[in-house]
């Protein structure tokens, strides 16, 4: 092969990687599944001053709901990133977001803090599990230069929405049981959700977006992820202090306890506390 169609077909290459087809559009599907799932996960938090009264809960219960969340998310993660290997990952968001929606309506027929507790633990752990799908999908779908936009578009469209339907939702606190009702919205909406990625979301394909791999057959461009490759990003300084300082990120309780620290200890109504959180 000569220089010059070596050079075309590099050419051919990277103009293929630019251009990923349907990559808006997908990043439209995905991030209104995500914004679904992500206020689903966090009603709870949303809703807890009514729920503490309807269940007989204090800060307690919440702490420990939000921990056994959170530790949900280390079994989910891997489990449903490799649903999303062997099946797909347009299956394995359909089924997230099926899932989802279950777990949510289940969590909203809660008698108990034991049922509660079940059933949001499962949830948060389903729903976490979403993002690393949704992050590789983004990976595959925009080249180096637009893909920094296309997560900003998606992590701030994501944060503002759920910022605004979580009062919304909150009007719900109104009548004792208005915390289930809003479970269950939620829970209907994340299975119309699933039907929204069935319908218009179209597989990019793992790579698409590299130009030295536009060209090879998607079985050919995966790779197999050890246990030893993904150790080895430790030896990133920038990685290992990302991580540390997730665990120092004190801020992100507020989001956990704002809400509940504003209704018990400020006197707020459950909607005016959702309100105030907003901004932040």
């Amino acid at each position: 092969m000569s220089r010059q169609t070596l050079t075309e077909t590099e050419a051919i290459s990277t103009e293929k990687a630019k251009h990923v087809p349907h990559r808006w559009r997908n990043l439209a599907v995905i991030t209104g599944a995500e914004v679904v799932d992500n206020t689903e996960s966090g009603l709870i938090n949303t809703l807890y001053p009514a729920i503490a009264a309807s269940l007989r809960l204090d800060n307690g219960h919440l702490g420990l709901m939000s921990a056994l969340g959170k530790f949900a998310a280390i079994p989910f993660g891997p489990l449903w990133v490799w649903f999303a290997e062997k099946w797909g990952r347009k299956q394995a968001l359909v089924a997230n977001n099926i899932v989802g929606a279950v777990l949510g309506i289940m969590a909203g027929t809660s008698q108990d803090f034991m049922q509660l507790l079940i059933w949001n633990t499962l949830l948060a752990g389903v729903v976490a599990a979403g993002q690393p799908i949704t992050n590789s999908i983004i990976a595959d779908s925009f080249d180096d230069k637009a893909r920094a936009r296309a997560t900003g578009f998606y992590y701030g469209i994501l944060t503002a929405v759920a910022s605004f339907i979580g009062p919304l939702l909150a009007l719900f606190s109104g009548s004792p049981d208005g915390w289930r009702y809003a479970m269950w919205v939620i829970g209907g909406i994340c299975a119309l959700s699933s039907i929204l990625i069935s319908a218009f979301y179209i597989e990019p394909g793992l790579g698409a977006s590299e130009a030295a791999l536009a060209d090879l057959r998607e079985e050919q461009r995966a790779r197999k992820v050890t246990v030893r490759g993904v150790l080895a990003l430790f030896r990133i300084p920038t990685f290992s202090i990302m991580m540390l300082s997730r665990l120092l990120s004190g801020h992100l309780l507020i989001s956990i306890f704002g809400i509940q620290f504003l209704f018990a200890e400020r006197g707020f109504d459950n909607v005016s506390a959702a309100l105030v959180l907003i901004p932040f």
